[in-house]
């Protein structure tokens, strides 16, 4: 990349954590310079070394993802699928406790999708046997539910500090 790309768009926005890097791109887009695409690059990202800082680390991205207005990109669709899952517990109310365990194998089998699609996705630039599959598929579901926990919890986090802060800012000024 050229200074001048970075220079014209302004760099990276700053007051991110997250997803500066995807609103640089756009606004390098939007600005009309030549952009070339490489389908077949691999970019390695090493996820953190425990569940708990995984966690810490996708509150702060999940907070800052909402800061960039990309809530839709991420978010939604979590919670979406979240909202549904609650309201699959609601005729547990007529049919009882044991009605919960239809919510947890629905939930079970959508963190179980979700983690074989991963695999799928990347079955090309990380091939394995059958047995290393169901190895990394193990090790996914805690992954994907801690994250799906932080964007939770993230989102929350950006409620409380940032809606409504600038909201209380906006109403003294």
């Amino acid at each position: 990349m050229k200074r001048k790309v970075w220079e014209s768009v302004a760099g990276f926005p700053e007051d991110l954590r997250s997803a500066e890097d995807l609103l640089f791109m756009r606004k390098i887009e939007r600005a009309g310079f030549r952009i070339r695409r490489e389908p077949n690059a691999i970019v390695h990202w090493e996820i953190q070394p425990t569940l708990w800082r995984t966690f810490t680390r996708f509150v702060e991205y999940s907070r800052h993802n909402i800061r960039a207005g990309l809530w839709r990109e991420w978010q939604a669709a979590i919670f979406l699928r979240y909202t549904a899952l609650a309201a699959l517990t609601l005729p547990g109310f007529l049919f009882g406790w044991r009605w919960l365990m239809v919510t947890f194998g629905c939930w079970l089998a959508m963190m179980l999708a979700r983690a074989v699609q991963a695999l799928r996705r990347n079955k090309r630039n990380y091939p394995a046997p059958v047995s290393r599959n169901v190895a990394r598929l193990l090790t996914l579901l805690p992954i994907i539910t801690a994250i799906d926990l932080a964007t939770i919890m993230g989102s929350i986090k950006w409620l409380a500090v940032d809606a409504l802060t600038n909201h209380a800012r906006t109403r003294t000024s």
